[in-house]
């Protein structure tokens, strides 16, 4: 039988919950949001209306989330401050606990970067940040992109480390 982290063992196969990065002022999948919401509600216990737009409460919302769950969330990525941004260890986090997993990772990504297309997508990461501008004018820190076979392994790490216990 599949185990764990902890080697527990694991429930039925379950699908993965969220699948698209979530941030507040870009064109963000309202099916996704719409889950986040349900999610927040639904496992941790917040009031948010379920409306699929992803405005100064969910972000909140999220902000608190990744506070209670720092070592998951902000410690790879070497923070301590919330971001309010559903990036690769919120969504990773949230699937965990969506599919009753043990919440945790051992991914070290203090230098690594997620690049934003101008529709609020993630284009592509990098380990060297960056000046440039947001699709709503704000200056922002945002890295170049790393070549492809970078890209690819990075996403792939992050992944195989959710993947690996199932």
């Amino acid at each position: 039988r599949r185990r764990d982290r902890d080697n527990d063992p694991l429930p039925a196969a379950c699908e993965v919950y969220l699948k698209k990065f979530i941030r507040l002022g870009y064109a963000n999948d309202p099916f996704e949001v719409t889950k986040l919401e349900v999610f927040l509600n639904a496992f941790e216990g917040f009031d948010l209306p379920v409306n699929g737009i992803y405005e100064q409460h969910d972000f909140e919302a999220v902000s608190i989330f990744q506070k209670r769950y720092l070592g998951a969330v902000l410690t790879p990525w070497a923070i301590n401050d919330s971001t309010g941004y559903v990036y690769i260890t919120t969504t990773l986090t949230i699937n965990q606990i969506y599919c009753r997993h043990t919440v945790g990772n051992d991914l070290d990504l203090s230098n690594i970067y997620p690049v934003y297309g101008t529709d609020g997508t993630v284009t592509g990461i990098s380990n060297q940040p960056s000046a440039t501008t947001t699709p709503s004018g704000e200056a922002t820190t945002t890295p170049s992109i790393l070549d492809d076979q970078s890209f690819f392994e990075a996403a792939a790490v992050g992944a195989l480390n959710f993947l690996k216990d199932w």
